[in-house]
């Protein structure tokens, strides 16, 4: 009710002015209380503003499907995590993830990107190298003495360590940073001065560190234990927007630090049987719309930093649709957004019968053959404007925990490549886990 400045003055008008202002106050103390009743509180910050409270929201207001992160990079965006089956319990509020806008004290590395003409030919580089300068100095003597042109920098592992400071804080605050961390300006410096084109490997959603100090993005089981996979080692909620930001910044601050390109490893969903039981964030989205919308969003912000993107995936996806909405890849989808597509073509990985080899991994040519053509077909049906490069990574290491093995040295790589070659294919990576390369392989 409003009140005219112009009341006449009379004997009468004081007492008016005084009952009617005691029942406004009155009213407001009787909102004020029944507000706070009803779990709510008022904010005079910007004007009065009733503010609910977060413990008496419905839970089916909670349960909605996690917000995809922007393009542009948020910082410090909550989201609900279920720690056990969304239907039987409130979810519980994730710890916020902020991200840095701009990498602190890295040396600026030139980005001018380091072009391969003649195909790619590329060494993985575990930790233990990268972290050794004089390790690092060998694998730049092989690339001179051969045809190696490129190589994958494990910048995070399996482990989560990371193994160059990024100046990411998070990374630092999760004792995430590799103690021997390199001086990622120093090694990318001597890589593009030899030419060589530079791949940061990042694994995404297995990462045990961020599991362990961010508790509520761990994949949990049913009774709310944290589950762990053969090597005891957690994974993470790939439906938890936190989880997104996290890996998304190392990501791009990668690709800032001086990368050409960014290599997406266990970008998938766990499908060993100790991960069956595992609880999600109860969402619309399938485990393959998932796993393609975190790619998208990763060539989003690699490509508008000018670099390229490529995605780990096993051989087996392309010849079995089951495996594929297992592990959540669809490459009919990922091979129309990244720039390379990278197949685990080790004859060691195929089970017994595979290709009519009873041993598979006794028959290096044989299997990368096989393989390589269910792997052009498949890519045969995406339909797109652009499709992903094939650039499959070969067996470098021997096998020596299956029953029927062989030690593979430059005859077993060999037939490998003469495999892709007689595939019509010049582009591959060799995978030694220990940095063992010999100049020979790649002639």
């Amino acid at each position: 009710m409003k009140y005219k400045n112009h009341i006449k003055k009379n004997r009468g008008a004081a007492f008016y002015v005084l009952i009617a202002t005691g029942s406004i106050l009155s009213g407001l103390l009787l909102g004020v209380a029944m507000i706070y009743m009803n779990g709510a509180k008022l904010s005079f910050q910007n004007g009065v503003e009733i503010v609910k409270n977060k413990e008496n929201v419905p839970m089916a207001a909670t349960t909605t499907e996690p917000s995809i992160p922007p393009t542009t990079v948020p910082t410090l965006v909550p989201t609900t995590i279920p720690t056990t089956v969304p239907s039987e319990a409130p979810l519980q509020q994730a710890t916020e993830v902020p991200v840095t806008e701009a990498p602190v004290d890295v040396p600026a590395v030139s980005t001018t990107p380091v072009e391969v003409t003649d195909g790619i030919k590329a060494v993985y580089l575990n930790q233990s190298v990268i972290t050794d300068s004089k390790a690092f100095k060998k694998q730049l003597k092989l690339a001179k003495e051969s045809n190696v042109n490129t190589m994958v920098f494990d910048v995070k592992d399996e482990s989560g360590e990371v193994s160059f400071d990024l100046g990411i804080e998070e990374v630092k605050k999760y004792g995430a940073l590799n103690e021997d961390a390199a001086e990622v300006s120093t090694y990318l410096k001597q890589a593009k001065e030899n030419g060589i084109y530079t791949v940061a490997r990042i694994v995404v959603f297995k990462d045990p560190i961020l599991a362990k100090k961010v508790d509520s993005v761990a994949l949990k089981n049913k009774s709310g234990k944290t589950i762990k996979d053969s090597k005891s080692e957690a994974w993470v909620n790939p439906y938890s927007n936190d989880v997104w930001l996290y890996e998304l910044s190392i990501i791009q601050e990668a690709i800032r630090a001086g990368f050409d390109e960014v290599q997406l490893d266990y970008v998938r969903f766990n499908v060993d049987k100790t991960f069956g039981n595992a609880v999600y964030t109860d969402s619309t989205l399938s485990r393959t719309d998932l796993i393609t919308a975190f790619v998208e969003e990763a060539c989003n912000r690699v490509h508008s930093l000018g670099g390229k993107v490529s995605v780990n995936v096993y051989g087996t996806i392309f010849t079995s649709s089951s495996d594929a909405e297992r592990f959540g890849q669809d490459v009919t989808k990922l091979a129309t957004m990244i720039d390379y597509i990278c197949p685990l073509l080790y004859p060691s990985s195929y089970a017994n019968g595979s290709f009519g080899k009873s041993s598979p991994d006794l028959y290096p040519y044989e299997i990368v053959s096989g393989a390589y053509a269910k792997v052009s077909e498949a890519l045969a049906k995406t339909q797109g404007s652009q499709v992903a490069i094939v650039r499959p990574w070969l067996q470098g290491f021997t096998a020596s925990s299956l029953a029927k093995h062989q030690t593979y040295g430059t005859q077993q790589v060999a037939a490998q490549i003469q495999a892709l070659k007689d595939n019509n294919c010049t582009t591959y990576g060799v995978w030694g886990a220990s940095g063992n390369y010999e100049s020979k392989w790649f002639e």
